[in-house]
């Protein structure tokens, strides 16, 4: 990125990168980089001793041409080692996993630590290192290789499954994770290395800042830069606390199958959200029908003959900028569409749902729509980017019918658009939001990334007079299944979100 004043190059080396998938029996049983704490560190070597540097962070920085890189010495050995991690992950036997062959061992550790906000102090590998060079090739090399934490009360087991498929002489133990409020690493050869992890997050994330600043906004590029180091310095600045003010049922939801409702599952061309919908909405009982807004248009299907209506998200147009308008204009300038959608809108004993682009969609019908007076448009993010994260709801008390009983519960949900800023046309600021996004303390806030489109008072989300039409950025959809979570409590066992879809066919029954 040029402009008059700066310039920004970024530099990377030419890799291949190949992807692979493949059935699992269970995916619940998954191991992430995020450490626990008191635990035991393992290394397990899969290069049979290697060190070579050739091609690496370290000789990439250096500007040193090194021909001696890295390769697959033994496939026998990768084969092995793979059914070696999968026993290891049924029994339970490890609470982190890592490869360290993309940047070497140093950074493979610092992501350890900043997934789980953990200190790991390095102090078993006095014999293997006990001079600057050595230290450098045991750190920085990218053979293959993993890194582990075990339970400091299943490390016997542990080596009895290392063992049992000889692998005793390829694993060593270099140190303990543990869990401290200011977090560190500490590296203990001969001589002693210490980080504290919010000085490595300054240094990891300052070349992102400095494109994010050229190319986005260059207010919400510092926001979050400055968040991400100050809120690690002490772990107790950040703890997530999520909650539910409602029982999280873990039981099967029943469903009345001889009654089922029907719901039209509206799309638009490039959306792509439909089947998640369905999904959700089959789970509680309804009975799911794929509706094309042109099947409505041609007279193909009779949309006031369903009980209710969801507008789904995902690229509609090609989620080119001002998509959802699009969309709305395609029925507001349709004579026959207008009209039967707004007698689907006036009718009570219906109910409406927009989420994303189907949001937008409805946010610009609203005209058409009983009790909307004040309903935002929504429009570019204010950090001028497309948005895709796990953020933190808080539901307020509200009248629309999907988040009956859960009101005051913090929930974390999927957020995934281009254009989720509230924007009142009449600067009439409706503050009763149904939904609006907390920051680390569960307070609403404007302040990025926890807000991630700058909506003003963190609002999100609306519902009309009789709360029975609903708009949302965030996908309820995408967190319908415990399994869909990038995080969520160990303690949950079906997801939160459940209860927002069941508590529409409640409503209709």
């Amino acid at each position: 990125w040029k402009n008059k004043k700066t310039r920004c190059e970024v530099e990377s080396p030419v890799s291949l990168i190949l992807s692979a998938f493949s059935d699992i029996n269970d995916v619940t049983q998954y191991i992430s980089p995020e450490l626990k704490g008191s635990g035991t560190i393992f290394f397990i070597d899969l290069s049979n001793n290697n060190q070579r540097l050739g091609g690496s962070a370290l000789h990439q920085s250096y500007e040193i041409i090194d021909n001696d890189t890295p390769k697959i010495d033994d496939i026998n050995l990768l084969i092995k080692f793979f059914n070696l991690s999968q026993e290891l992950i049924k029994k339970n036997l490890i609470t982190a996993y890592h490869d360290k062959s993309d940047g070497g061992a140093f950074t493979t550790l610092v992501e350890m630590a900043f997934a789980g906000n953990c200190s790991l102090e390095i102090n078993k590998i006095h014999n293997l290192i006990n001079k600057e060079e050595k230290l450098i090739k045991f750190f920085f090399n990218e053979e293959l290789g993993v890194f582990v934490e075990v339970p400091n009360t299943k490390k016997q087991k542990f080596m009895n499954v290392i063992n049992k498929y000889s692998f005793n002489s390829n694993t060593i133990e270099v140190g303990r994770s543990h869990i401290e409020n200011k977090p560190k690493i500490e590296i203990k050869a001969y001589k002693k290395i210490t980080y504290y992890l919010y000085e490595l997050r300054k240094q990891w994330s300052s070349l992102s800042y400095k494109i994010q600043s050229l190319r986005d906004n260059k207010v919400t590029a510092r926001e979050e830069y400055i968040n991400k180091i100050n809120i690690h310095k002490n772990r107790r600045l950040f703890t997530i606390k999520p909650k539910a003010t409602f029982p999280i049922n873990s039981k099967k939801i029943n469903i009345n199958k001889k009654s089922k409702p029907k719901i039209a599952i509206l799309r638009e061309q490039g959306v792509n959200g439909q089947r998640e919908m369905a999904h959700a909405f089959l789970k509680v009982g309804f009975d799911c029908d794929d509706i094309h807004v042109n099947d409505v248009k041609n007279k193909n299907v009779n949309i006031l003959k369903y009980n209710g209506l969801v507008s789904c998200g995902g690229f509609s147009y090609g989620d080119v900028l001002g998509a959802g308008k699009g969309w709305a204009n395609k029925i507001l300038y349709n004579p026959f569409l207008a009209e039967v959608m707004r007698k689907f809108f006036f009718d009570k004993t219906k109910f409406a749902l927009g989420v994303c682009n189907g949001c937008q969609m409805l946010s610009h019908l609203s005209p058409m729509i009983p009790g909307t007076d004040n309903w935002p448009i929504f429009v570019r993010n204010k950090s001028n980017q497309f948005e895709a994260r796990l953020v933190y709801v808080k539901i307020n008390k509200t009248k629309s019918i999907f988040f009956n009983g859960m009101d005051g519960s913090i929930l974390p949900v999927i957020v995934s658009h281009g254009e989720g800023r509230v924007y009142f046309e009449n600067k009439k600021i409706n503050k009763n939001s149904v939904i609006s996004y907390v920051d680390y303390e569960n307070k609403k806030t404007n302040k990025y990334p926890y807000n991630p489109n700058g909506s003003i008072d963190g609002s999100t989300g609306f519902t009309n007079s009789d709360g029975r039409i609903t708009i949302l950025m965030p996908h309820p959809e995408r967190v319908f299944s415990i399994n869909q979570f990038s995080w969520r409590p160990d303690e949950w066992r079906v997801s939160p979100w459940q209860k927002f879809f069941k508590n529409a066919i409640d409503w209709l029954q």
